[in-house]
């Protein structure tokens, strides 16, 4: 049943019964027009319009039912009417405010979002940066084996080894860029066992951070990261994640990847000053005091395994007349030129320096006295056959070379040093341009003797 015809009955009742019990007197029917009247009024909460019908029903049965009192009556009867604007007045009033409370409240809810947005951009930014500084946490103890670390393979398996054990992570490769491209330095997890050359070609032209297109190469999502510092590319990071984590990787990578890449860098410079420190400037050869450390390490590797080898000490003859004639930067390029043919003409694995001034030896492991011969005489012939040109006039130059007692001889490296050098001094002494044996002196000294 309505809500307002229920209400209407609740009242009608309450009247019927009003009236049963005050309807003897005149008295009573007045009391009982006035409570008619206020019913309206109540009833006007609902229905508007139902004042105006018990107002005047009231203002009806108080002139029908009562005689005796008329100034009461006619006072009542003003009492009734003057109630009909009573509920038109607070209706309006109600709409007016009610239009005030909707106007205040818009106002109050379109501040109250506003609040709630800005509040909202605050709690994520918050929790975004609660969620990097717990990366970096996380990162943190790594960081330190990074910056501890000297070498390149010893700083590469450090990042991959924290990958390993990270959330998703299914497998990293670690490539560096050369000039020829991207090289693979190392790789783990489910990259060990793959071939990888397909990954460089499919990296993003961004060379930024990102997911690899191609999933066909594993069952999983690729996510790269470039390294780089301002604009020059050191290398790139690819690891492979399970597919749910690829976002999270690459929003990783804006934290890790520039940590990674200075940590990177001072490796590569690290590298460049160890090369540099080792090797001579012009030539590129290494120098005499890093030769003797490896002639150190040679000699005690060859008392473990018994291999043999032998020092080779080489020697330009009449280079000062070339350095008087066409100049010393002439003789800078002879130099390069001959330490660029003698380290071609050697075997991979030998180890060719600069001992001083236009002086070079050559350290061959693993060869008998044969082998040696045929290899000194290989260099000098090719040193003998370049041909340079200076001041529209063509030279060449020849070389004499010493060759070292066998190592299993003598075990002392400035011994065998200074062997190589009397066969060498035997060579110049017998006409220069050519290759003697420290052995064969011996032999002939025995044979004089």
């Amino acid at each position: 049943m309505n809500k307002k015809i229920r209400i209407l009955l609740y009242i009608i009742s309450v009247l019927v019964f009003l009236f049963w019990i005050i309807k003897d007197t005149e008295t009573g029917i007045m009391i009982w027009a006035s409570f008619v009247a206020l019913s309206g009024l109540l009833y006007s909460y609902w229905y508007k319009k139902a004042i105006f019908i018990f107002s005047l029903l009231a203002c009806i049965i108080a002139i029908t039912f009562v005689k005796e009192y008329p100034f009461s009556v006619f006072s009542a009867c003003l009492i009734f009417l003057f109630l009909i604007p009573i509920p038109y007045y607070f209706c309006k009033k109600s709409k007016n405010m009610k239009k005030s409370l909707f106007l205040r409240n818009r106002k109050l809810k379109i501040k109250y979002q506003t609040v709630l947005s800005k509040y909202r951009g605050t709690f994520y930014e918050r929790q975004k940066q609660e969620d990097n500084i717990d990366k970096i946490v996380r990162f943190y103890s790594v960081w330190k084996k990074l910056y501890t670390s000297i070498s390149k393979n010893e700083y590469v398996q450090v990042v991959l080894s924290f990958f390993d054990s990270q959330v998703g992570s299914k497998g990293q490769v670690f490539f560096e860029k050369t000039q020829t491209g991207l090289i693979c330095l190392k790789t783990s997890g489910i990259f060990q066992n793959k071939d990888i050359s397909i990954l460089s070609s499919l990296l993003d032209k961004d060379k930024g951070y990102g997911v690899i297109s191609d999933d066909n190469i594993v069952d999983c999502k690729i996510v790269y990261w470039f390294l780089k510092i301002d604009d020059e590319i050191l290398g790139c990071l690819i690891i492979a994640v399970d597919k749910q984590y690829a976002d999270r990787y690459v929003e990783e990578g804006m934290i890790f990847a520039p940590q990674i890449s200075l940590g990177f860098k001072r490796i590569i410079l690290f590298d460049i000053m160890l090369y540099r420190s080792r090797r001579d400037g012009l030539t590129g050869l290494m120098l005499k005091h890093y030769f003797l450390q490896r002639l150190n390490f040679e000699i005690q590797r060859e008392k473990r395994f018994d291999y043999g080898f032998y020092i080779l000490m080489l020697d330009l003859d009449h280079f000062k007349s070339v350095n008087d004639k066409y100049g010393h930067l002439a003789g800078d390029l002879v130099l390069a030129s001959i330490a660029k043919t003698i380290s071609d003409s050697v075997r991979p694995g030998d180890l060719v320096g600069r001992y001083g001034g236009e002086e070079f030896i050559v350290l061959m492991p693993i060869i008998n006295k044969k082998e040696v011969e045929v290899a000194a005489l290989k260099i000098k012939e090719a040193v003998k056959s370049l041909v340079f040109k200076e001041n529209e006039e063509r030279f060449s130059v020849t070389m004499s070379i010493g060759v070292s007692a066998p190592s299993k001889k003598i075990s002392d490296p400035m011994l065998l040093i200074e062997s190589s050098d009397r066969a060498l001094y035997e060579a110049k002494k017998k006409g220069k341009d050519r290759v003697v044996l420290y052995s064969d002196i011996n032999i002939k000294s025995d044979v004089n003797k």
